[in-house]
């Protein structure tokens, strides 16, 4: 497969835990793991939209970081989520903050960029 911070055609989904399942918008290394921001992160949507996964990387894709487990949306996946991305395909053509602001957040969080 590929490293985990390689750009991809599908989206990636983390695993927390078996209840906390997320689509990943922007996903970047960090010192002590990745720092990952949800989808809809710049829509102010959630009060807790980036996340910091703490533990060693481990895969070639499907991926673990620490407990995590980190997938790309597959066949296997819900309709639900492949409604998600879709919707978030187009809520990115609109106003989203250029690249070298999206680093800078990350790099607030831990991130290595």
């Amino acid at each position: 497969m590929t490293n985990l911070f390689d750009q991809r055609k599908y989206p990636l989904i983390i695993e927390i835990a078996p209840d906390n399942i997320r689509m990943i918008a922007e996903i970047f290394p960090a010192v002590n793991g990745i720092v990952f921001f949800d989808y809809g992160w710049h829509l102010e949507e959630s009060a807790h939209p980036i996340h910091q996964v703490k533990g060693k990387i481990t895969g070639t894709g499907p991926w673990r970081v620490g407990d995590a487990k980190i997938h790309e949306l597959n066949q296997d996946d819900t309709q639900a989520r492949h409604r998600a991305w879709w919707e978030w395909i187009e809520i990115i053509k609109k106003n989203y903050p250029p690249r070298e602001r999206i680093e800078e957040i990350a790099r607030r969080f831990g991130a290595i960029v």
